[in-house]
């Protein structure tokens, strides 16, 4: 599907601009003007835009008044995108707090009818001419994207509108020059992009999330990229590289990425699926849009090879489409990806894909631009990719919030915000097993007479039944959340300001109402269990004040005995506050609870590991892979130090079989549920110390201890298997000098393991079968309660 030619004339033939602008992203001082917000091509057509470059002989006599009269309108023009981009600065975390309105009447007479004061951009020319479209296009993107909120019922109007935002937004990266650098507009863009969609659809959870099997997936895409994307093949045919030319024919075999790409039409995402995607975004059928964009890429080469030009064209319409979908995140997404080991992999950026797509043939290409209208600066064969990515720099984990009211009968947050609707839509991003919003209200429509106004700031704690109960999730949550809540202040009088906020704090934990249910707060209900907290003694920490829970349960149905000493239920009648923050969930998404498909993670070994590698680890994940359906098993090879210690803990959380080789990694199944499973691989024979059956292993061996300090700490099934010999020749360390082996009890650490896949094998079996017993018991007691 094409995106382009759905809008006529705006920017039709309009190349690249080679406009001379300085670095973006700077923001002016508490005494800066909003004009230094305004989007530099604006500036720059303010600054250079004048009678030279209007082509129609202005009388002498007129010419000072014209002057005059397209100078106040630019200036117009330049004043209203410098207050929308600093509007946006100020309330854009307040999702539809902006709306088409705020562009302005210059700007929307700029977009809508393409004139400047009374004249036509068309009437302009050479660079002038350019910008003027470029601009046009960047703000034709703000207008559809602005509108689009408003049909939140209507989503055939929704969807429409959105075609014509994704084709102005292509246009617009499609034809930006490549060696200009990342603005702080387009990353406003890109912001705004995703909180339309989150707001229409409800799927607010990031397109580019590619957790566990998506990951391994993610990482076998880059692996396909490295060895057949070449960057100067733009035409169609064989090129002039025999090399390459061998190498691409190796696609041609039935199973290849690019011919089950051609028959599996789900591979690439519908543009219905983009614009109005699943809730869970996490595990659905189009879940991680990176691994999708990055093949769809690659194979559009492929099919140019072959000399199928429609074909080509369908995989370059359909990249383009995902790409533009996936703006917030893809360079994320990709970040860890880049290294010298992946050939071509710094072209993995969002804005270099689109660079790269300008330069193709135009039987394939997304879009049109004649040929001689693209500079020779952008072309694959002169220039390197440049490092201009698009990482947005947004945390959603926690928003610092203006005053604020909160009801009694409902906890409904009212924020003080000025210059907005009181009829308009509000919302922030929240956490609830995925990323969804929270909707939130103006304060001025409250009666004020009825409010009770205390001058301390208030915190609301997102928290749930893990985070309330077990330590690790209880830290995982906390230390975003102390970070976000406390570093202005220590950043700006140290320890003396943290501890004076402190003072100032009050903290109010949320729960949902199923959460609330299984933490005992409701009065007499059958599940109703009442556990201790782990989470509140830290809570304690944040606020001198006692905490407040807010169990999102009728008054009348709270169970007050089931709340601590430290803790009081609700809010203090219809309160104020002079402000406060707004803690959502910190780290990756978190999988479906009713799920029953099994999640095995396989830790490999690090970079700085110089031994205990299983050299034959990618044989054994093949096995497993191909042995179990998708929906039965899903598995990821991960290497822990690429990850954060949060995103490290969540995904223990998320793991059901924890395999790996024995050492300091097997730490992280403390994070596991209870009753999960944790395979450790060793070398043949070596010793396992007392409290076993075998003094050395010999066999597969079950038990409910592990050989590392915690022990049976958690209610963990652990399974022990041996590796075997490998085959002469193999490379690797397996045997010990005797007199090394008797002398050190722990030289075997320093081997490496080949497993004995049938071993490997049954013990994998062996597990995949008590998870699937434990997942289903699990499942059947929360569809009963």
């Amino acid at each position: 599907m094409q995106w382009l030619g759905l809008l006529p004339g705006l920017v039709t033939g309009i190349a690249p601009i080679g406009i001379p602008l300085g670095p973006s992203g700077s923001r002016p001082g508490a005494r800066g003007s909003a004009v230094h917000f305004a989007f530099p091509l604006v500036r720059w057509i303010r600054q250079y835009c004048d009678l030279a470059n209007y082509p129609d002989a202005v009388p002498e006599e007129e010419e000072v008044e014209y002057v005059r009269g397209m100078s106040r309108a630019l200036k117009s023009i330049e004043n209203a995108s410098g207050h929308l981009h600093w509007r946006f600065v100020r309330t854009g975390w307040l999702l539809g707090s902006i709306s088409a309105e705020h562009l302005g009447p210059a700007l929307l007479r700029f977009v809508s009818a393409g004139v400047i004061g009374e004249v036509a951009i068309s009437m302009w020319q050479g660079l002038c001419l350019q910008a003027l479209a470029q601009t046009r296009a960047f703000y034709t993107v703000w207008l559809n994207l602005l509108q689009a909120v408003g049909f939140q019922d209507q989503p055939t109007e929704y969807g429409k509108r959105m075609w014509e935002t994704g084709s102005a937004m292509s246009t617009y990266w499609l034809r930006k020059e490549a060696t200009q650098p990342t603005y702080l507009q387009e990353q406003q863009l890109a912001i705004l992009f995703r909180s339309v969609v989150a707001i229409n659809s409800g799927a607010a959870a990031s397109p580019c999330t590619c957790q566990l099997f998506y990951y391994s997936l993610l990482r076998e895409s880059v692996t396909f990229w490295g060895v057949y994307f070449k960057p100067r093949t733009t035409e169609l045919g064989s090129s002039g590289d025999d090399a390459w030319n061998a190498q691409m024919d190796t696609l041609d075999e039935k199973l290849s990425p690019c011919q089950l790409m051609k028959v599996s039409p789900l591979f690439l995402v519908p543009f219905q699926e983009l614009v109005m995607p699943e809730v869970d975004q996490v595990m659905g059928d189009f879940a991680c849009l990176p691994k999708r964009i990055v093949t769809a890429i690659v194979c559009g080469q492929y099919w140019m090879h072959r000399g199928e030009p429609s074909t080509a064209k369908e995989c370059f319409n359909a990249a383009s489409q995902m790409l533009v979908m996936s703006m917030d995140c893809f360079d994320n997404a990709l970040q860890s990806f880049i290294c010298e080991e992946v050939p071509n992999s710094k072209w993995l950026q969002f804005q270099e894909l689109y660079a790269y797509m300008s330069q193709i043939d135009g039987a394939v290409r997304p879009f049109h631009v004649p040929r001689d209208l693209i500079p020779k600066s952008a072309a694959m064969v002169s220039r390197e990719p440049q490092p201009r990515s698009l990482r947005i720099p947004v945390e959603h984990s926690v928003m610092s919030l203006p005053p604020l009211c909160l009801h009694a009968n409902n906890s409904e947050l009212h924020l003080r915000v000025q210059g907005i609707p009181e009829e308009q839509k509000l919302f922030i991003y929240d956490f609830a097993g995925a990323w969804s919003l929270h909707r939130v209200h103006l304060l001025r429509s409250l009666d004020f007479e009825s409010m009770s106004y205390a001058g301390h700031k208030v915190v609301f704690i997102g928290a749930d039944v893990p985070a309330w109960t077990n330590l690790g999730h209880a830290l995982d949550r906390l230390v975003t959340i102390v970070f976000g809540t406390y570093r202005h202040a220590y950043l700006s009088g140290g320890m003396a300001k943290v501890l004076q906020l402190r003072e100032s704090l009050e903290v109010h934990v949320r729960f949902s109402e199923q959460d609330s249910r299984d933490l005992g707060f409701e009065v007499n209900h059958s599940a109703s269990v009442w556990q201790p907290s782990v989470m509140l003694p830290f809570l304690t920490l944040f606020s001198s004040r006692p905490i407040r829970l807010l169990p999102q349960l009728p008054a009348d149905r709270v169970n007050a005995s089931a709340l601590q000493s430290l803790t009081q239920v609700g809010t203090r009648g219809n309160s104020c506050y002079a402000g406060g923050f707004w803690c959502s969930r910190n780290g990756p998404l978190t999988a479906p609870e009713l799920r029953l498909f099994r999640v095995v993670l396989i830790v490999r070994r690090g970079s700085l590991a110089r031994s205990r590698t299983i050299v034959n680890l990618d044989d054994a994940s093949h096995w497993a892979e191909t042995s179990f359906a998708n929906s039965e098993v899903r598995i990821a090879v991960a290497q822990m130090e690429q990850f954060s210690i949060g995103e490290e803990i969540a995904l223990a959380e998320l793991t059901d079989i924890f395999i790996g080789a024995y050492g300091s990694a097997m730490w992280w199944p403390v994070f596991m549920a209870a009753g999960s499973c944790v395979m450790w691989l060793y070398p043949p024979n070596v010793p396992l110390g007392t409290g076993f059956t075998q003094k050395a292993l010999t066999t597969r061996l079950w038990s409910k201890r592990a050989t590392l300090e915690y022990l049976d700490l958690v209610d963990l099934r652990h399974v022990y298997v041996p590796g075997g010999v490998p085959p002469p020749g193999t490379p690797g360390n397996f045997s010990l000098p005797l007199q090394e082996e008797r002398s050190d009890r722990l030289a075997f650490q320093r081997l490496d393991i080949f497993l004995d896949l049938a071993e490997f094998g049954l013990a994998f079996k062996e597990a995949v079968s008590e998870q699937t017993q434990r997942l289903h018991v699990l499942a059947e007691a929360r569809i009963s309660t």
